[in-house]
């Protein structure tokens, strides 16, 4: 995707994504689909948590040039996944963990800020502990 910037009346600058060249079609996020067990790649912006049974997922801490990224994760399967974090990196504290309620949809966002993984809003069936 590229960006084209342009300026609104107030003569402050917008930054609009435009077409790509292939059918001009508009950058989407990308989803990419953790169907094993294993590690989630933290440049992604959704992850989709695919696995038949329950997933053990691991997310390290964001870099300091990530600052303001965010990320989606959802799950695909009804089940209870679980996402496990280095000490202090979700929400900061002692927080570890990102344990999934079980049902289709369950989901979270988060943003990087300082190397920290913050949640935004209320997870959907998460719990973070």
């Amino acid at each position: 995707m590229s960006i084209k910037q342009t300026v609104n009346r107030a003569g402050t600058p917008n930054y609009l994504p435009t077409p790509q060249s292939s059918g001009g079609a508009l950058s989407r996020d990308v989803a990419t689909s953790y169907a094993a067990d294993g590690a989630i790649q933290p440049f992604n912006t959704v992850a989709i948590l695919s696995k038949a049974g329950v997933g053990a997922y691991t997310l390290v801490a964001p870099l300091a040039i990530q600052n303001g990224q965010s990320m989606r994760i959802v799950s695909s399967t009804a089940q209870a996944h679980v996402i496990t974090f280095a000490a202090g990196k979700i929400n900061g504290g002692a927080l570890v963990t990102a344990t999934f309620g079980g049902a289709i949809g369950d989901g979270l966002e988060i943003i990087a800020f300082n190397t920290v993984w913050y949640t935004v809003g209320g997870p959907r069936n998460v719990t973070i502990a």
